[in-house]
Order: structure tokens, then C-alpha cells, then sequence
């Protein structure tokens, strides 16, 4: 790949050694604690400010923060620890022969040890649980003897008579596996200083190197991760392999040709990852017009109005255009991950207000309602709809595991309902899905989510997200300190002060959110203009005690799709400020949901607005009128002119999706409101 040599290798020091250690101050004067380091990234316009540059103070963010230290990573732990810490300790011992290749249950596994790695990692750069440093070592003794001479690390295809198996079968995820590790180390090394993780990365690195790269490769990638874990390991150590290999896989899957977005929803969102990663770092303007096709088609076409992806539950695929069912959506919360991951790294080369947006649509609705409000639940597809029971094949239990009886398999698959875990190998299923890849996904993300709220660059910083928090960041020009004072996402006001900021005339970028009909900014005693969907610069001299405010009008809205969203037709959903809200089953006990309705003429003015301290940790919630629909008195089908019974008033109550299911459990939930066009009965006081 010729193209290459115009790529910019960036060295932090010397080639590591196997062993080596450096100290923290070394490590923070090099990448520090970077999620992603776009600093001296050839197309790049910014880089988002390290992780433990930003402290996510109590509020709605901090909240979340602190219940994943406190809750989510020691709980993840501990499942990870059960399901995998033996399998590591039967790989490492020489004698180990296991009777064949494993199942298609295991084959993802291993990648969650790796994902808890770099949330534990992650989380070290603020106040963690005390054990978490002690967890990553015996962690990093299981890792450590499963390695092969070679640099080839695999815990399902460590043992030596299963070595000429090795990299045959895509399937079994190796890549998948290896790119997580190598993410987890990285994210090990900036938060430490220790090279123990980094080092065994970096073989593997040079082992994939050796086997792909070389004439005659023909193995398929399979879950991509690796693109973008390898071209982080080049920013890290300037090794130009790693973003060779990089680009080989992602031109090896046809990223190039692709014109619209489709396949499996984590797959594709990981993939776009890696090509902006590569298309930041080479330039190729091919990588980035292929992003900018596959985003503009998944948020016109194909993302449901939460942010999250994925139509079909077969294949957990992307599905045609439009193709976005309620009740049976797919909508894996791995998926609205990839898709804020993807909009960071676009918005780093862009400075497009647009992926901003995106970024925060799913942080507060999409990816946060995975984890419900204690931190030990889980989701792993988000419907936006639910009748609170599940789909019964009574023909089914033959074919389930160890034949377990109809009243069994029944109870396995009720209504949509969050989880603690995600088993496998089990006698006993939990739950229909069987892979455990969102709870560590989870726990990683918000252990990274203080690198979303600022973007830097020379003389400038963004500010792309908003919840009260305070940024000390460190810049070639001299220290910037920043807070941010705020409600939000429960009021619309933003205060920032800045407390510190470097000589001379310093930008700050803020985001005017494109779901803002207007926006007042003052600063220094001057009103400013900004436009909805855009960053407005403010650059100036700034003195100590100087603020920004931003007033961000909340009103209720009412949300309605393209009409080619066929169970989204002459509906209407709910929204104020950056979130959708549900009705749900504890605040209407008794309705059958499918009957609910909304009068034909209802409009935003109709929507009140109501805080609610005592509700689900304090919340606001929405007050709208609404209609039930007759239930039995009209035949399933009757001609369209026929007269239809009257439907009557009923007042409807709707709490933020996030936060649905943190009551009742298996409860009927939707988003969208048909619009009733029928007779209305009169409303008695009664």
C-alpha cells in the first residue's frame, strides 16, 4: 500500500519491551489518558480531551458515572469472572486437550474480559472501587500464560492440538477477541503507565501482522473492532504496520463499494469506526466518503427515533429502508455504541455540530437505557414498543436445551424485561439471548464517557455535551479549567465559568443542539446568535470568573416519522429536549396499550410538563391527553366506511425511555401514539 508512506507515525518513546514498566507522569506526558488520540492526526480538526480531564460532578451524568464505579464495573466483574476465569486457567495448562472446536455459544467470550479491562482501566482515572486495581491483576495472571510463543492469543484456541485450527474459521472470532484486547490494553497503558497489557497486545498485533499480511491470506474478517483497536495501537507506538493491516481489513470486506448501510448493526457501526480512524490517519478520501454515505443512510433511512439501530432480530441486521418495527425491533444496545463511537470520531475530523447530536440522542436514550437506574440490569435489544408478554411457540420446548417443559420454556420467554446478566453454557436459560456482550459494553462506555463532553485542538476547545461537570486540561498554550452548572437534561439553562484560561485570544465552540428551535447565549454582557444545529465560536481574551450561559427553551414536542415507517404511520412520539419519552404500564394500570390513542388535533401546546422529584430518582415527566379505543365492539376487518364506536378520554402520563422497566417488570411500554380520527365519547366528571 504505497499510500502509506505519506501517513504520519507518531512515537511516545522508545520501543516498549516485554516487562517494561513506565511511570504515570511519563505516560500522561505522552497520549496521557486518551480514549482516542486524534492530536497529531493528519485530517483531523480535534481530539477529544482525556478521560480524566473531566470530572462528571453529581447531576444527571454524574450520577450515572458514579453508579457505574460504584455498581456496574464490581458487578460485571464478578460474572465475568465466573464465566471465564476457569476457562483461562484450563487454556494456560500445557496439558489441556480440549475433545474439538468450541460452540458458537462461546466464541464471543473472551472479548468481555477484555471489554471489563478497559472499563476497569478507564474508570481509574477518577474515584474507583478500591478493589478494581487488585481485579485487573488477577485479570492480567489468567491473560498472560494463555499466550502462545508466537504473540497468538485466544483462550478457545490456546490449547496445542486445536493450533492448526487457528485463524480458518472467522466465526470463531479471534479478531473480534484480539481487537478488544488490544483496546483494553491501550486504554490500560494511558491509565497506569504499565506496558504488562500493551506488551502482550503488541504481540498479537505483530502475530495477526505476520499472518495477514503475507502473500496468500484468504481468512475473511468477522466482527470488526480490530480495524480501529489496530490503528489506536499505531497512534500509540508508530508502528505502520498496524495501520496497514488496518486498511487491509477494511478493504478486504468491500468498505469501498458499499452504498448503503446494512448487515449486523454492531458489525457495520464498529467497521465505520475503524474508516474514519484509518481515513483520519491516511487521508483517503475514499474512507471518508464511504463513512459519510453509510451515516447519511442509517439517520435518514434506517435509526429509529431513539438513535437506535437495528429492524430485524434475524441476523440483528439493519434491515431495508424505513424497515423499523416497534414491538419486535432488534435496537442491540451494543449497536447505539458503535453509532456514538462512529459520530465521535466523525465529529473530530468534521467539527460537524450534526454527529455531535447524534452522540447525544443516544447517551441519553439509546445507549442508557441498556443499564436501568441501579446499575445491575440489563437490556440487550431496546424495543419501543412492548405488550409485556413474549412470543410462544408451543411446538418450541422439543427443540430447547435439555427438552425443558412448555411451563418452563413459557416463563423464558416473556415480555421484553432487563437482565443481570446474558448467559451461556448454562443448563438453565435466563434469556433469549444468550451473548453477554452489553454489559461490559456498557460498563466500558460510561467509564469513557467524560471524553465526549470536550474536543481540543490549538486555541480551541469544543464543548459538544452538557451536564455539570468541571474540565482541567493541560494544552500546548497553558492550563484550561472550565465548569460547567446545569440541570440539564431537566432544564435548558448551561452555565460555564472559566476559572483558568491560557493568554491571548482562546475559542470556545459551543453546541447549539439541532433539536433547538432557538437558543440565547450571553457572555460578557453581550447577547450572541447561535443556530440550532451548528457550533457558535466565541473567541476572546478570557479573565478568571468569566461566563458563557446558554438558554436552551424546553418545551414538550410532538415527534412524527416518514410515512414510509409503516408502524410509525399517522403516529406521534414524544420528546423534550434531547429525550424521547415512553407511556408506561405502572402509570396506567389496567390499559391494553395497543388501544391507546391520541386525539387527531392534539398538539405540543396540549403537552404539559411536570418535575417529579419522587419518581425513578427524580425525573420530569409528560402530561398529554389521550384516547382508549373501543376493544371488541368492531370486527377485526369491516368496511372503511363503516361507522367506528367512540373512543374515550383517558390522560396519559410518559417518562423518559431510558428509564422504563426500573418498576414493574415484563410491562407494556410504547413510544408512538396512533392518531385517532374517529368520534370521541363525551367525557364524563366521573
Amino acid at each position: 500500500m504505497p499510500w502509506l508512506r505519506d501517513a504520519t507515525a507518531r512515537i511516545i518513546g522508545p520501543e516498549p519491551q516485554p516487562g517494561d514498566t513506565c511511570s504515570q507522569e511519563q505516560a500522561m506526558a505522552g497520549n496521557g489518558q486518551y480514549l482516542i488520540d486524534y492530536a497529531a492526526s493528519p485530517k483531523a480538526r480535534m481530539t477529544p480531551v482525556p478521560i480524566g480531564a473531566v470530572t462528571l460532578e453529581d447531576g444527571f451524568w454524574g450520577r450515572v458515572f458514579k453508579t457505574n464505579w460504584e455498581v456496574t464495573i464490581p458487578h460485571v466483574f464478578e460474572h465475568v469472572r465466573e464465566d471465564l476465569f476457569d476457562k483461562f486457567r484450563r487454556a494456560a495448562d500445557p496439558g489441556f486437550r480440549p475433545a474439538g472446536e468450541p460452540s458458537g455459544s462461546n466464541r464471543a467470550r473472551e472479548a468481555n474480559l477484555h471489554r471489563w479491562m478497559e472499563a476497569a482501566a478507564c474508570s481509574l482515572s477518577h474515584p474507583h472501587n478500591e478493589s478494581t486495581a487488585d481485579w485487573i491483576r488477577q485479570a492480567l495472571d489468567l491473560i498472560e500464560p494463555v499466550q502462545d510463543f508466537d504473540g497468538y492469543l485466544h483462550v478457545n484456541l490456546a490449547p496445542r492440538n486445536l493450533a492448526d485450527r487457528r485463524w480458518r474459521n472467522g466465526g470463531l472470532n479471534e479478531l473480534y477477541a484480539s481487537g478488544h484486547l488490544i483496546q483494553g490494553a491501550i486504554a490500560h497503558y494511558r491509565n497506569t503507565g504499565s506496558e504488562r497489557y500493551l506488551a502482550i497486545a503488541r504481540r498479537v498485533a505483530d502475530h495477526m501482522c505476520d499472518v495477514f499480511l503475507s502473500a496468500g491470506s484468504q481468512m475473511q474478517p468477522s466482527h470488526p473492532v480490530v480495524e480501529m483497536a489496530l490503528v489506536e495501537l499505531y497512534r500509540v507506538t508508530g508502528r505502520q504496520r498496524y495501520l496497514e493491516l488496518a486498511c487491509h481489513f477494511i478493504e478486504h470486506v468491500g468498505t469501498l463499494e458499499m452504498e448503503e448501510i446494512a448487515g449486523h448493526s454492531v458489525h457495520i457501526t464498529f467497521l465505520a469506526c475503524g474508516i474514519v480512524d484509518a481515513y483520519a490517519e491516511t487521508g483517503r478520501a475514499e474512507y471518508w466518503e464511504a463513512s459519510e454515505r453509510l451515516w447519511h443512510d442509517m439517520v435518514g433511512r434506517k435509526m429509529y427515533v431513539t438513535g437506535a439501530l437495528g429492524g430485524r432480530r434475524v441476523g440483528e441486521a439493519m434491515g431495508h429502508d424505513y424497515e423499523l418495527p416497534h414491538e419486535h425491533a432488534y435496537a442491540e444496545t451494543c449497536a447505539a455504541i458503535g453509532s456514538a463511537m462512529w459520530s465521535l470520531r466523525a465529529l473530530q475530523v468534521s467539527g460537524e455540530a450534526r454527529f455531535a447530536d447524534l452522540m447525544e440522542l443516544c447517551w441519553h436514550n439509546s445507549i442508557l437505557c441498556g443499564v436501568n437506574l441501579t446499575g445491575d440490569r440489563f437490556f440487550y435489544d431496546n424495543p419501543l414498543q412492548s405488550s409485556g408478554r413474549g412470543y410462544f411457540d408451543p411446538w418450541r420446548p422439543k427443540l430447547s436445551p435439555a427438552n425443558h417443559d412448555y411451563e418452563y420454556y413459557h416463563s423464558w420467554l416473556s415480555g421484553p424485561t432487563r437482565q443481570e446478566w446474558f448467559w451461556v453454557d448454562r443448563p438453565r436459560y435466563r434469556h433469549m439471548y444468550r451473548v453477554a456482550c452489553c454489559p461490559p459494553n456498557l460498563t466500558r462506555s460510561i467509564a469513557q464517557l467524560p471524553a465526549y463532553f470536550y474536543s481540543h485542538s490549538p486555541g480551541r476547545l469544543w464543548v459538544h455535551l452538557y451536564g455539570r461537570n468541571r474540565l482541567d486540561l493541560n494544552t500546548a498554550e497553558g492550563r484550561l479549567r472550565l465548569r460547567q452548572e446545569t440541570e440539564y437534561p431537566w432544564e435548558g439553562r448551561i452555565e460555564l465559568e472559566v476559572e483558568q484560561c491560557p493568554e491571548g485570544e482562546y475559542s470556545i465552540h459551543l453546541r447549539i443542539p439541532g433539536w433547538a428551535r432557538r437558543a440565547r447565549v450571553v457572555c460578557g454582557g453581550q447577547e450572541l446568535s447561535g443556530t440550532p444545529g451548528s457550533y457558535l465560536e466565541i473567541r476572546r481574551r478570557w479573565a478568571a470568573g468569566e461566563k458563557i450561559t446558554l438558554e436552551l427553551p424546553m418545551p414538550a414536542e410532538l415527534i412524527s416519522a416518514d410515512r414510509a415507517v409503516a408502524e410509525a404511520r399517522d403516529s406521534v412520539a414524544l420528546r423534550r429536549g434531547p429525550l424521547v419519552y415512553a407511556i408506561e404500564e405502572p402509570d396506567h394500570p389496567g390499559e391494553d396499550f395497543r388501544r391507546l390513542r391520541v386525539p387527531a388535533g392534539i398538539s405540543a401546546e396540549d403537552v404539559s410538563v411536570v418535575p417529579e422529584t419522587d419518581l425513578l430518582g427524580g425525573t420530569v415527566t409528560l402530561r398529554t391527553p389521550g384516547l382508549r379505543a373501543p376493544n371488541g365492539e368492531r370486527p377485526l376487518y369491516a368496511p372503511a366506511d363503516s361507522d367506528s364506536p367512540a373512543a374515550e378520554a383517558v390522560d396519559l402520563k410518559a417518562v423518559p425511555y431510558f428509564a422504563w422497566d426500573n418498576r414493574d417488570h415484563h410491562a407494556q411500554m410504547t413510544i408512538w401514539l396512533p392518531r385517532h380520527r374517529g368520534p370521541v365519547a363525551e367525557r364524563s366528571d366521573g
